[in-house]
């Protein structure tokens, strides 16, 4: 059960029932008490928490623009941001061989995002294609504006390109090339360098990183890659999702996104770069690992939801800036109306047949759709995208009880000290996460959801006892 507590809503405990009354049976009241404290926690998170969503995928229709607000309203609830748009840059041709860019239609789907707490986006929308992502955001063919007024298609790779094949690395490695061959050379290089101008124009670079490439290689053909990109835009805030070619990437990165599958083994090198006030991201993308029948947490729709929750812990206790949900709505194929199953046991997907009627085995919805009437869908959010954003919201009460603790450290002489020091020692005790999660392991940490309920209420009560001894003495 979700609840929305109005802004302003006096700090106490309340009372109600839910009533349940299905049709030619009798009601039931389940009792329901909730504790509304005397704090607030902030509009948009301190975690940089997203989803990459494909606009084109499923009966929402996300590629209008109606469409897409409603739902980004709705779904900024659970405090994640989107990584999808649906809008084109448009292309005109000068004269004299100049080009110039017109962005509107591709800022409305940016102000949305941005009006309902987003804080990161990918600036290539695509996972390693950006010429397609913005190019063809509606799944059309892109065309330009020519001189005269005509337009014409616009040709991504040379005609007949023989290299064009089937394999996933092999599309990646042709898409990464073709920005720096003809016949897109001299218009990704005037683009790249105007988007760029254009979303600090707008005040979006800050949330920006760039993924060139998807989880690379170490090898010279990638670092080359990095390298065209950054010499036409220096500051160009590359990222790598996968740690592939992260330590090689030294001076061209400036975001780093190991999957969380691999961070225990990039925690040092993380540390070094975070301390250089790098970015630091982790993702979940159906690369599940297992280690004496105990899973990372990821994105699969038979893990217990609380594995969506425990990400908000790692995040605190590594220090990361933002963790990426990337097969968000991949499974909309073939997609039908159903009953969501999701009830947070810890039994897998009770089913069998229906993981496969669902949602593809491979990936993972964190939403379920059902038709209200004939074309008219709607959707629901599962049990894994509630624990998500409990996650979230556990991270920033984290926060909260670490920056109390740092005013209260600078108290001293304005309590009595003895109150103090219990206070500082309860905080210390409570940020101290090797309970919940030992050590850097991506496996032995605690899965039953009730211990994070236990201390998210003791940082709850901690917050609300030392902001209200804080706020009375700070003006002191």
């Amino acid at each position: 059960v979700t609840l929305d507590v109005p802004a302003g809503t006096p700090p106490g405990d309340y009372s109600g029932v839910i009533r349940v009354a299905p049709a030619g049976r009798p009601d039931t009241e389940i009792p329901l008490r909730v504790r509304v404290w005397g704090f607030a926690l902030p509009d948009t998170p301190s975690l940089r928490a997203w989803s990459r969503f494909n606009p084109q995928l499923g009966p929402l229709n996300l590629t209008d623009l109606g469409n897409y607000e409603a739902f980004f309203k709705d779904y900024s609830r659970y405090k994640q941001g989107l990584d999808g748009a649906a809008g084109e840059i448009s292309i005109f041709k000068h004269a004299d061989g100049g080009y110039r860019f017109d962005f509107s239609e591709l800022d409305r789907y940016f102000e949305i995002a941005f009006r309902y707490g987003s804080r990161s986006f990918n600036m290539a929308q695509g996972w390693h294609d950006e010429l397609r992502g913005w190019l063809s955001g509606q799944g059309k063919l892109p065309r330009i504006t020519l001189p005269d007024g005509r337009t014409e298609e616009l040709r991504l790779f040379p005609p007949g390109d023989p290299r064009i094949g089937n394999n996933w690395l092999h599309i990646s490695k042709r898409w990464a090339e073709a920005p720096f061959e003809e016949p897109m050379r001299p218009i990704y290089s005037a683009l790249l360098k105007a988007i760029a101008a254009h979303w600090k124009e707008k005040g979006w670079y800050p949330f920006a990183h760039f993924e060139a490439l998807d989880e690379p290689a170490v090898d010279d053909f990638y670092l080359n890659q990095y390298r065209k990109r950054k010499a036409l835009v220096p500051d160009l805030p590359l990222m790598s999702f996968g740690i592939g070619a992260s330590v090689y990437n030294i001076g061209l990165n400036t975001v780093w996104a190991p999957a969380l599958r691999d961070l225990p083994a990039s925690i040092g090198f993380m540390r070094e770069r975070k301390a250089r006030g790098e970015t630091l991201f982790t993702y979940i993308c159906g690369g599940i690992v297992w280690n004496q029948n105990r899973n990372s947490p990821d994105v699969y729709v038979w893990e217990a939801p609380v594995d969506r929750r425990v990400l908000g812990w790692m995040c605190w206790k590594w220090r990361l800036d933002g963790c990426f949900m990337f097969v968000s709505n991949l499974g909309w194929n073939g997609y039908r109306s159903l009953q969501p199953n999701d009830c947070g046991t810890w039994n897998p997907w009770p089913y069998e047949s229906d993981r496969s009627a669902n949602v593809s085995p491979e990936v993972n919805q964190f939403i379920y759709l059902h038709e209200s009437s004939p074309g008219q869908w709607n959707w629901l959010p599962s049990v894994r995208l509630e624990n998500w954003r409990d996650g979230v919201e556990d991270y920033e009460y984290l926060r909260l009880v670490e920056r109390l603790r740092e005013q209260l450290s600078r108290f001293t002489g304005k309590i009595d000290e003895s109150k103090r020091k219990q206070l500082l020692d309860q905080s210390q005790a409570m940020l101290n996460l090797e309970a919940l999660i030992p050590g850097d392991d991506i496996f032995a940490w605690e899965q039953d959801w009730r211990a994070f309920e236990a201390r998210r209420q003791a940082l709850g009560e901690w917050i609300a006892e030392t902001a209200g001894i804080v706020d009375a003495r700070a003006g002191e």
